[in-house]
């Protein structure tokens, strides 16, 4: 009954809370977690899905498992990122205070280990950020507002078209040292990030973009 643009709402939550909240919420006596509908969409079908009634609120119902899942999978993938940091850098005193030169290693380990590249944190030497973005596929539109999003111009992302039309659509060579070349400049959420994260987000929208795996 909902409108396509409108159907995730209905078929997909998303989870942003912190993982202090997500512990808070499996504290609950209940057995499922509710996600409230945004009031502009529960506004928008107030009247259209029953002849009779009002559509007053409406939310989506997730199992606690589910959140139990969320959270059990964050701790076991920084578990995973800290121990392999651990291996890398080591854990004493002098190891720490040499681990800044590496901040290149650390960035890798992240890719890594943060939900298997699909959602990539940002590191530097003083700020951490999340970002991920949904692209659909041939929509260069959309393609194009991520990039300008992360920093990029449009005499640079031109310089993308160009390339892409080279490699008649894939990444190859062209589009390959696109990336190469601009993945410094990438700046997500306006967080400046090292370089083998620049090209992996890179690589990732480019990726959804042309509808590879």
């Amino acid at each position: 009954m909902l409108k396509p643009e409108h159907r995730g709402w209905a078929e997909k939550v998303k989870v942003s809370q912190s993982i202090k909240s997500l512990e808070h919420l499996l504290e609950s006596e209940k057995d499922t977690v509710s996600f409230p509908w945004d009031a502009n969409l529960v506004l928008a079908y107030q009247d259209k899905l029953f002849s009779q009634w009002i559509l007053s609120s409406a939310y989506q119902s997730v199992p606690k498992s589910a959140i139990a899942g969320i959270v059990d999978a964050i701790r076991n993938r920084t578990l995973d990122m800290a121990l392999e940091l651990k291996s890398k850098i080591g854990d004493t005193d002098e190891a720490l205070k040499k681990a800044m030169p590496q901040e290149e290693k650390v960035d890798q380990t992240i890719i890594n280990h943060i939900y298997g590249g699909h959602v990539y944190l940002a590191t530097g030497r003083s700020a951490m950020s999340i970002q991920q973005q949904n692209i659909a596929v041939g929509d260069w539109t959309q393609l194009e507002r991520v990039l300008q999003n992360s920093g990029l111009s449009k005499p640079e992302i031109r310089e993308l078209s160009e390339a892409l039309s080279q490699d008649n659509k894939k990444i190859g060579a062209k589009t390959d040292g696109w990336i190469n070349k601009y993945a410094p400049k990438v700046i997500p959420g306006g967080v400046k990030v090292a370089v083998a994260v620049g090209q992996a987000l890179l690589t990732d929208y480019l990726k959804k973009h042309l509808g590879l795996p």
